[in-house]
Protein backbone atom coordinates (compact mmCIF):
# COMPACT_ATOMS: atom_id res chain seq x y z
CA UNK A 1 0.00 0.00 0.00
CA UNK A 2 1.47 3.85 -1.15
CA UNK A 3 2.82 5.44 1.57
CA UNK A 4 0.25 8.72 3.28
CA UNK A 5 2.86 11.64 2.74
CA UNK A 6 3.09 14.24 5.59
CA UNK A 7 1.38 17.52 5.98
CA UNK A 8 4.63 18.73 4.92
CA UNK A 9 4.27 16.91 1.46
CA UNK A 10 7.61 14.48 2.14
CA UNK A 11 7.49 10.82 3.41
CA UNK A 12 9.37 10.37 6.63
CA UNK A 13 13.24 9.77 6.87
CA UNK A 14 12.97 6.40 7.59
CA UNK A 15 10.93 5.19 4.26
CA UNK A 16 12.79 7.71 2.20
CA UNK A 17 16.17 6.04 3.12
CA UNK A 18 15.00 2.14 2.05
CA UNK A 19 15.76 2.36 -1.20
CA UNK A 20 19.78 3.51 -2.21
CA UNK A 21 20.27 5.28 -4.89
CA UNK A 22 21.70 3.40 -8.06
CA UNK A 23 25.23 5.90 -7.22
CA UNK A 24 25.29 4.93 -3.38
CA UNK A 25 25.05 1.07 -4.11
CA UNK A 26 27.83 2.00 -6.43
CA UNK A 27 29.82 3.44 -4.45
CA UNK A 28 29.43 0.75 -1.91
CA UNK A 29 30.80 -1.52 -4.07
CA UNK A 30 34.02 0.35 -4.87
CA UNK A 31 34.34 1.10 -1.10
CA UNK A 32 34.42 -2.94 -0.62
CA UNK A 33 36.63 -2.95 -3.77
CA UNK A 34 39.42 -0.71 -2.16
CA UNK A 35 39.27 -3.18 0.52
CA UNK A 36 39.94 -6.05 -2.05
CA UNK A 37 43.15 -8.11 -2.55
CA UNK A 38 43.14 -9.43 -5.33
CA UNK A 39 45.45 -12.84 -5.38
CA UNK A 40 46.87 -15.65 -8.02
CA UNK A 41 48.44 -18.90 -6.78
CA UNK A 42 49.95 -20.24 -9.80
CA UNK A 43 50.63 -23.90 -10.87
CA UNK A 44 54.33 -23.69 -10.11
CA UNK A 45 53.55 -23.02 -6.39
CA UNK A 46 50.75 -24.61 -5.53
CA UNK A 47 52.40 -27.87 -7.21
CA UNK A 48 55.73 -29.18 -8.76
CA UNK A 49 55.39 -28.49 -12.58
CA UNK A 50 57.73 -31.38 -13.03
CA UNK A 51 55.95 -34.23 -11.06
CA UNK A 52 52.71 -34.89 -12.71
CA UNK A 53 49.55 -34.70 -10.46
CA UNK A 54 51.82 -33.37 -7.39
CA UNK A 55 50.08 -31.36 -4.81
CA UNK A 56 52.64 -28.75 -2.71
CA UNK A 57 50.60 -28.72 0.63
CA UNK A 58 53.40 -26.94 2.68
CA UNK A 59 53.45 -24.19 -0.21
CA UNK A 60 49.63 -23.41 -0.04
CA UNK A 61 48.90 -23.84 3.82
CA UNK A 62 51.43 -21.16 4.02
CA UNK A 63 49.90 -18.78 1.82
CA UNK A 64 46.67 -19.49 3.10
CA UNK A 65 47.82 -18.76 6.93
CA UNK A 66 48.96 -15.30 5.55
CA UNK A 67 45.27 -15.16 3.96
CA UNK A 68 43.61 -15.88 6.67
CA UNK A 69 45.88 -13.15 8.78
CA UNK A 70 44.70 -10.62 6.32
CA UNK A 71 41.11 -11.48 6.36
CA UNK A 72 41.46 -11.34 9.93
CA UNK A 73 42.59 -7.54 9.72
CA UNK A 74 39.84 -6.58 7.37
CA UNK A 75 40.73 -7.51 4.10
CA UNK A 76 38.52 -8.65 1.68
CA UNK A 77 40.37 -11.90 -0.91
CA UNK A 78 39.51 -13.05 -3.91
CA UNK A 79 41.44 -16.14 -4.92
CA UNK A 80 42.40 -17.40 -8.65
CA UNK A 81 44.74 -20.58 -8.90
CA UNK A 82 46.42 -22.12 -11.92
CA UNK A 83 46.33 -25.55 -13.08
CA UNK A 84 50.01 -26.79 -12.78
CA UNK A 85 50.78 -30.24 -12.96
CA UNK A 86 46.94 -31.04 -12.79
CA UNK A 87 45.52 -29.37 -15.25
CA UNK A 88 48.70 -28.31 -18.01
CA UNK A 89 49.26 -31.57 -17.51
CA UNK A 90 46.41 -33.48 -19.28
CA UNK A 91 45.96 -30.12 -21.48
CA UNK A 92 49.43 -30.67 -23.08
CA UNK A 93 48.73 -34.59 -23.24
CA UNK A 94 45.48 -33.95 -25.41
CA UNK A 95 47.12 -30.75 -26.95
CA UNK A 96 44.67 -28.17 -25.69
CA UNK A 97 45.07 -24.78 -26.21
CA UNK A 98 43.41 -21.34 -25.47
CA UNK A 99 41.97 -21.21 -28.98
CA UNK A 100 38.74 -22.62 -28.95
CA UNK A 101 38.60 -25.94 -31.19
CA UNK A 102 37.15 -29.75 -31.51
CA UNK A 103 39.76 -31.45 -28.58
CA UNK A 104 39.32 -34.88 -27.91
CA UNK A 105 35.73 -35.03 -24.92
CA UNK A 106 37.53 -37.27 -22.65
CA UNK A 107 40.66 -35.28 -22.75
CA UNK A 108 37.98 -32.10 -21.96
CA UNK A 109 36.24 -34.16 -19.00
CA UNK A 110 40.08 -35.41 -17.66
CA UNK A 111 41.33 -31.77 -17.40
CA UNK A 112 38.06 -30.60 -15.94
CA UNK A 113 37.67 -32.94 -13.79
CA UNK A 114 42.13 -32.57 -12.55
CA UNK A 115 40.86 -28.92 -11.69
CA UNK A 116 38.34 -30.09 -9.38
CA UNK A 117 40.53 -32.22 -7.62
CA UNK A 118 42.83 -29.46 -7.61
CA UNK A 119 40.72 -26.96 -6.20
CA UNK A 120 39.49 -29.64 -3.41
CA UNK A 121 42.38 -30.12 -2.30
CA UNK A 122 42.97 -26.00 -1.78
CA UNK A 123 39.87 -25.46 -0.53
CA UNK A 124 40.91 -28.30 2.51
CA UNK A 125 44.46 -26.81 3.25
CA UNK A 126 42.55 -22.75 3.14
CA UNK A 127 39.82 -24.67 5.75
CA UNK A 128 42.36 -25.70 8.13
CA UNK A 129 43.62 -22.43 8.39
CA UNK A 130 40.13 -20.60 9.53
CA UNK A 131 39.22 -19.47 6.14
CA UNK A 132 36.07 -20.26 4.81
CA UNK A 133 36.48 -20.55 1.11
CA UNK A 134 33.85 -20.81 -1.69
CA UNK A 135 34.81 -22.80 -4.75
CA UNK A 136 33.73 -20.97 -7.78
CA UNK A 137 34.02 -22.81 -11.18
CA UNK A 138 34.62 -20.32 -14.18
CA UNK A 139 31.85 -21.68 -16.24
CA UNK A 140 29.66 -19.25 -13.28
CA UNK A 141 30.22 -15.77 -14.89
CA UNK A 142 31.74 -16.79 -18.32
CA UNK A 143 29.27 -16.87 -21.52
CA UNK A 144 30.06 -20.79 -23.16
CA UNK A 145 29.40 -19.84 -26.35
CA UNK A 146 31.51 -16.24 -26.21
CA UNK A 147 35.21 -16.97 -25.51
CA UNK A 148 37.19 -14.06 -23.27
CA UNK A 149 39.48 -14.42 -26.70
CA UNK A 150 37.66 -13.63 -29.74
CA UNK A 151 40.41 -11.39 -31.46
CA UNK A 152 43.58 -10.26 -30.26
CA UNK A 153 42.60 -6.46 -29.91
CA UNK A 154 40.13 -7.13 -27.59
CA UNK A 155 41.45 -10.26 -25.77
CA UNK A 156 41.34 -8.46 -22.29
CA UNK A 157 37.71 -6.11 -23.05
CA UNK A 158 35.15 -6.65 -20.18
CA UNK A 159 32.64 -5.22 -22.53
CA UNK A 160 29.28 -7.41 -23.73
CA UNK A 161 30.93 -10.01 -26.58
CA UNK A 162 34.28 -10.34 -23.89
CA UNK A 163 32.78 -13.77 -22.67
CA UNK A 164 32.90 -12.79 -19.21
CA UNK A 165 29.23 -11.94 -16.79
CA UNK A 166 29.61 -9.06 -15.17
CA UNK A 167 27.50 -8.92 -12.73
CA UNK A 168 28.37 -12.40 -11.95
CA UNK A 169 31.94 -11.21 -10.93
CA UNK A 170 30.14 -8.44 -9.26
CA UNK A 171 28.49 -11.00 -7.29
CA UNK A 172 31.45 -12.51 -5.87
CA UNK A 173 32.65 -9.10 -4.85
CA UNK A 174 29.79 -9.08 -2.67
CA UNK A 175 30.41 -12.94 -1.48
CA UNK A 176 34.27 -11.21 0.18
CA UNK A 177 30.98 -9.05 2.14
CA UNK A 178 29.66 -11.78 3.49
CA UNK A 179 32.97 -13.21 5.04
CA UNK A 180 33.32 -15.70 2.60
CA UNK A 181 36.58 -16.03 0.49
CA UNK A 182 35.54 -16.81 -3.31
CA UNK A 183 38.44 -19.34 -4.80
CA UNK A 184 38.01 -19.70 -8.65
CA UNK A 185 40.55 -21.40 -11.03
CA UNK A 186 42.00 -21.97 -14.71
CA UNK A 187 39.67 -24.42 -16.28
CA UNK A 188 38.77 -25.85 -19.82
CA UNK A 189 35.06 -24.21 -21.18
CA UNK A 190 32.84 -25.61 -23.04
CA UNK A 191 32.32 -23.03 -26.44
CA UNK A 192 29.37 -24.81 -28.53
CA UNK A 193 29.42 -26.98 -31.04
CA UNK A 194 31.62 -29.32 -30.05
CA UNK A 195 34.49 -26.89 -29.45
CA UNK A 196 36.15 -26.12 -26.02
CA UNK A 197 39.17 -23.71 -25.05
CA UNK A 198 42.08 -23.57 -21.82
CA UNK A 199 41.07 -20.45 -19.78
CA UNK A 200 43.98 -19.20 -17.68
CA UNK A 201 43.55 -17.89 -14.37
CA UNK A 202 46.43 -15.35 -15.79
CA UNK A 203 43.35 -13.50 -18.01
CA UNK A 204 40.91 -14.36 -15.16
CA UNK A 205 42.91 -12.22 -13.33
CA UNK A 206 42.83 -9.54 -15.77
CA UNK A 207 38.95 -9.60 -16.05
CA UNK A 208 38.39 -9.59 -12.10
CA UNK A 209 40.74 -7.06 -12.13
CA UNK A 210 38.90 -4.33 -14.34
CA UNK A 211 35.86 -5.37 -13.40
CA UNK A 212 36.21 -4.95 -10.15
CA UNK A 213 39.47 -2.41 -9.26
CA UNK A 214 41.04 -3.80 -6.03
CA UNK A 215 43.12 -2.39 -4.23
CA UNK A 216 46.54 -4.91 -5.60
CA UNK A 217 46.54 -8.21 -7.79
CA UNK A 218 49.17 -10.51 -6.73
CA UNK A 219 50.74 -13.20 -8.37
CA UNK A 220 52.09 -15.55 -6.12
CA UNK A 221 54.83 -17.53 -7.83
CA UNK A 222 57.89 -19.88 -7.48
CA UNK A 223 60.80 -16.99 -8.49
CA UNK A 224 61.13 -13.60 -6.34
CA UNK A 225 60.03 -11.90 -9.46
CA UNK A 226 60.65 -10.80 -13.10
CA UNK A 227 64.67 -11.20 -13.18
CA UNK A 228 66.71 -8.14 -15.32
CA UNK A 229 68.14 -11.07 -17.72
CA UNK A 230 67.29 -15.19 -16.88
CA UNK A 231 69.99 -16.20 -15.03
CA UNK A 232 71.24 -13.11 -13.55
CA UNK A 233 69.84 -12.82 -10.17
CA UNK A 234 69.14 -9.55 -10.36
CA UNK A 235 65.49 -8.80 -9.67
CA UNK A 236 63.62 -5.55 -11.50
CA UNK A 237 61.85 -3.93 -8.45
CA UNK A 238 59.60 -1.25 -10.01
CA UNK A 239 58.24 -1.45 -13.46
CA UNK A 240 55.83 1.24 -15.68
CA UNK A 241 53.37 0.49 -17.61
CA UNK A 242 55.86 1.87 -20.80
CA UNK A 243 58.74 0.34 -19.15
CA UNK A 244 57.09 -3.36 -19.51
CA UNK A 245 56.03 -2.61 -22.86
CA UNK A 246 59.88 -2.58 -23.91
CA UNK A 247 60.90 -5.56 -21.31
CA UNK A 248 58.09 -7.57 -23.23
CA UNK A 249 59.27 -6.27 -26.88
CA UNK A 250 62.77 -8.12 -26.23
CA UNK A 251 63.85 -10.85 -27.97
CA UNK A 252 66.34 -11.88 -25.22
CA UNK A 253 65.08 -10.79 -21.65
CA UNK A 254 64.75 -14.71 -20.63
CA UNK A 255 61.11 -15.12 -19.94
CA UNK A 256 60.46 -18.02 -22.25
CA UNK A 257 63.24 -19.86 -20.84
CA UNK A 258 61.83 -18.96 -17.28
CA UNK A 259 59.46 -21.43 -18.28
CA UNK A 260 60.43 -24.59 -16.96
CA UNK A 261 57.93 -26.60 -18.60
CA UNK A 262 54.90 -26.54 -20.70
CA UNK A 263 52.73 -23.95 -20.04
CA UNK A 264 50.02 -24.15 -22.64
CA UNK A 265 48.62 -20.73 -21.10
CA UNK A 266 51.74 -18.81 -22.34
CA UNK A 267 53.98 -19.05 -18.76
CA UNK A 268 56.26 -16.17 -17.43
CA UNK A 269 55.50 -14.06 -20.52
CA UNK A 270 51.67 -13.99 -19.96
CA UNK A 271 51.95 -13.46 -16.86
CA UNK A 272 53.55 -10.52 -17.13
CA UNK A 273 51.37 -9.18 -20.43
CA UNK A 274 48.63 -9.95 -17.82
CA UNK A 275 50.78 -7.76 -15.09
CA UNK A 276 50.27 -4.35 -17.80
CA UNK A 277 47.09 -5.19 -18.67
CA UNK A 278 45.68 -4.97 -15.02
CA UNK A 279 47.84 -2.23 -14.22
CA UNK A 280 47.14 0.21 -17.50
CA UNK A 281 43.28 -0.91 -15.97
CA UNK A 282 44.23 1.13 -12.40
CA UNK A 283 44.98 -1.48 -10.24
CA UNK A 284 48.80 -2.35 -9.00
CA UNK A 285 50.39 -5.80 -9.57
CA UNK A 286 53.03 -7.45 -7.15
CA UNK A 287 54.84 -10.44 -8.54
CA UNK A 288 56.53 -12.03 -5.47
CA UNK A 289 57.98 -15.75 -4.78
CA UNK A 290 55.11 -17.76 -2.80
CA UNK A 291 56.98 -19.51 -1.13
CA UNK A 292 58.21 -16.52 0.99
CA UNK A 293 54.60 -15.37 2.32
CA UNK A 294 55.15 -12.76 4.44
CA UNK A 295 56.59 -10.95 1.55
CA UNK A 296 52.91 -10.73 0.61
CA UNK A 297 51.32 -9.20 3.86
CA UNK A 298 54.55 -6.93 3.88
CA UNK A 299 53.03 -5.61 0.55
CA UNK A 300 50.06 -4.69 2.28
CA UNK A 301 52.23 -2.14 4.15
CA UNK A 302 53.61 -0.87 1.05
CA UNK A 303 57.10 -2.73 1.29
CA UNK A 304 57.79 -4.49 -1.71
CA UNK A 305 60.59 -7.73 -1.94
CA UNK A 306 59.58 -8.57 -5.59
CA UNK A 307 58.83 -7.14 -8.77
CA UNK A 308 56.07 -4.05 -8.44
CA UNK A 309 54.19 -2.87 -11.72
CA UNK A 310 52.65 0.52 -11.14
CA UNK A 311 52.70 3.76 -13.10
CA UNK A 312 52.16 5.78 -9.50
CA UNK A 313 54.67 8.23 -8.10
CA UNK A 314 57.58 5.93 -5.66
CA UNK A 315 57.17 6.21 -2.01
CA UNK A 316 60.83 5.82 -0.34
CA UNK A 317 59.49 2.51 1.37
CA UNK A 318 58.41 0.57 -1.49
CA UNK A 319 61.45 -1.72 -1.30
CA UNK A 320 62.05 -4.06 1.59
CA UNK A 321 65.05 -6.23 2.66
CA UNK A 322 64.98 -9.87 3.05
CA UNK A 323 62.23 -11.52 4.61
CA UNK A 324 61.33 -15.39 4.96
Amino acid sequence: MAQTPMKSGRYPACIVRVWPRARDTYNLEQKAADLMILIKMGGSIITDKSVPLSYQEKAVDQISETISKMISSGEHVIVVHGGGSFGHYYSTIYDMHTKPDRYDLRGVAIVRNSMISLNSMILETMLHNGIVPYSISPSVFVHGADSPYPRPSDIHSPVPGSGIIQERVQEILRMTQSGLCPVTYGDVIWHGRGRSYILSGDLIMVHMARILRPRLAIFATDVDGLYAKFGSGDIIKRISHAEGRKILAKPDTGMDADTKVADVTGGMRRKVQSALDILKAGTDVFLVNGNKPDRIRAALQSKYHGTLFSDKAEKHDDTMGETT
